[in-house]
C-alpha cells in the first residue's frame, strides 16, 4: 500500500509531459538486450493521462506487443474513466487498473 501511495504522490507532482511510450520502448528493448532468460517481463506504471498528450491506446498497445518474447503490461494508477478507457482499447490482458 505504501508503494502505491508513493507512486500516486509522485504522479501528481510530475512535470507536464508524457514519456510513457518512450519508456515502454526502452524497457521492451532493454530487457532482451541486457539478459539471456527464458522469460522477459516489463511492467509499465502510468497515471493514464495519455489522452491529454494525444497518445492513443493503439500506440501503446503496439509498443507493448512489439517483441513477442516480452510479456509487457501497463498498470494504470488513475481515476476510473481514464484507466477504463485505456484498458478497454489495449490488447486483451495488457492493461490493468490500480484505483
Amino acid at each position: 500500500k505504501a508503494i502505491c501511495a508513493t507512486l500516486v504522490s509522485n504522479a501528481r507532482g510530475a512535470v507536464t509531459g508524457d514519456h510513457t511510450l518512450h519508456a515502454a520502448e526502452l524497457a521492451v528493448k532493454a530487457v532482451v538486450e541486457e539478459s539471456d532468460a527464458d522469460d522477459y517481463f516489463v511492467v509499465l506504471l502510468s497515471d493514464a493521462n495519455l489522452g491529454r498528450y494525444n497518445i492513443a491506446p493503439s500506440q501503446l498497445g503496439e509498443v507493448l506487443t512489439r517483441d513477442p518474447r516480452v510479456n509487457a503490461h501497463a498498470v494504470f494508477i488513475a481515476e476510473p474513466s481514464a484507466s477504463e478507457w485505456l484498458t478497454k482499447h489495449l490488447p486483451l490482458g495488457r492493461g490493468h487498473l490500480c484505483l
